[in-house]
Order: C-alpha cells, then sequence, then structure tokens
C-alpha cells in the first residue's frame, strides 16, 4: 500500500454503544521496510507472545520504516522519536511509565507525546492484570 492512513484507532471498542468485553493485554503496530521480504512466522509470533522481547530481537539496530515515507532509516532504537513514530508498543498498564489515563509508546516511554494511548470512557481501575498461560 502506498497511500496515508488517516482517522483515529481505537483499541477494545468501536464508538458509543458497541463495547468490547473482555481484555486486551498489549497492541503492535509497526511499518514494513521498503524492500524488505515480509516478517517470518517466528518473528510474528514473537510480536504477539511478548512485545518487549521483539523489540529487543527484531528491531534495536535494525533499519525501521517512518509512516510517512519510503526510505528505511536506521539504527532503530529505544528511547528516540523516530524508532517511535515507526513501531508503537503499548503494552496496557505492564510499560515502566503507564498510568490511567495514557498507556506510552513502549518503544520510547519517556517522551509522552509519541504515540500515546490516551484513555476515554474508562476509569482507573479498568487497568488490571492480565496473565497469559505459557507467558505470566
Amino acid at each position: 500500500m502506498n497511500r496515508s492512513v488517516t482517522g483515529a484507532t481505537t483499541v477494545g471498542g468501536r464508538g458509543t454503544n458497541r463495547n468490547f468485553h473482555g481484555k486486551v493485554a498489549s497492541m503492535v503496530v509497526t511499518t514494513l521496510k521498503t524492500g524488505v521480504t515480509m516478517p517470518t512466522d517466528a518473528e510474528i509470533s514473537m510480536m504477539v507472545r511478548d512485545p518487549k522481547q521483539w523489540l529487543t530481537d527484531y528491531k534495536v539496530g535494525e533499519t525501521y520504516r517512518l509512516p510517512s515515507g519510503t526510505a528505511n532509516y536506521g539504527p532503530f532504537a529505544l528511547n528516540q522519536s523516530g524508532p517511535a513514530y515507526g513501531t508503537q508498543v503499548w503494552l496496557m498498564g505492564d510499560g515502566p511509565s503507564d498510568a490511567y489515563a495514557q498507556i506510552r509508546n513502549d518503544v520510547s516511554p519517556s517522551i509522552a507525546n509519541v504515540y500515546p494511548l490516551n484513555m476515554l470512557s474508562m476509569v482507573s481501575n479498568d487497568i488490571v492484570t492480565v496473565n497469559i498461560n505459557g507467558l505470566s
């Protein structure tokens, strides 16, 4: 795809009265690099099962692409705004700077304005511990 993506992203809901009934442990959004093969099954599995380890194993030190461009940049490093624009990892309360009413992008949690998830129509006790068999 070579078109802009615009609009808002909603996690755990779809509007006024189409609420999500369940728990979201994490969410990962990343760009695909130009001229590079698709991620392997092993990488996708790690991205879903353990996003923090995925960052360490598959992103840090590699090239990345910004959402608004076609060029690959690098190296990817944590706690920098450029990589955090191209990859977002929200740990839904398990990140080092997560607190109600904002879940920070764990790629760069010290920078509050680089794609945080702002909790709207929620309350502080909506952040709960989630145990996933095999991971917890």
